[in-house]
């Protein structure tokens, strides 16, 4: 299964610069978008796995949108890189204080993001179709879930 990552960047052509990169490591699974308010919109939408998150965004900025994300139960242990023009010590450290994992210098390296992007498990996703077809197994077996090995057994033994 592939990672779903969005990558925020209020730079268009950077933010696609950033997804080819992505297509070429084989991260065919990416949304863009452009200020804070649709990096919100869009996560929670989405549920990413990662989200590659510019920090000088007009209205919302990087840092506050980054607090929205961890507020969010949802959202709250999703990988968040910093991917920013602002890369001395005092904007790491803001970085890291906002709840970004990583900060990453523009442009972007890499070899840095390949391995912080080979290290994340994608997260379960449950389809629609899924759950239909979770809940008709439920239907047609009550409670074929709830009863324990030994309790099935003896069930199925009086019949």
């Amino acid at each position: 299964m592939s990672l779903q990552i969005l990558v925020v960047d209020d730079d268009v052509d950077s933010g696609r610069i950033l997804g080819w990169l992505l297509e070429s490591m084989g991260y065919l699974n990416f949304t863009l978008a452009h200020d804070g308010l649709q990096a919100l919109q869009a996560a929670e939408a989405l549920l990413p796995d990662v989200i590659l998150l510019d920090i000088g965004l007009p209205g919302l900025n990087g840092y506050e949108v980054c607090r929205q994300l961890r507020s969010n139960p949802q959202l709250a242990q999703t990988l968040i890189i910093a991917q920013s023009g602002w890369g001395e010590a005092r904007d790491r450290e803001m970085a890291y204080f906002a709840g970004f994992d990583h900060h990453l210098a523009k442009p972007v390296p890499p070899e840095q993001l390949a391995t912080l992007l080979a290290k994340v498990v994608p997260r379960t996703r449950v389809t629609k179709a899924a759950l239909r077809g979770q809940s008709a197994r439920l239907r047609a077996r009550p409670y074929a879930d709830v009863l324990s090995p030994c309790a099935s057994e003896q069930v199925h033994d009086r019949e």
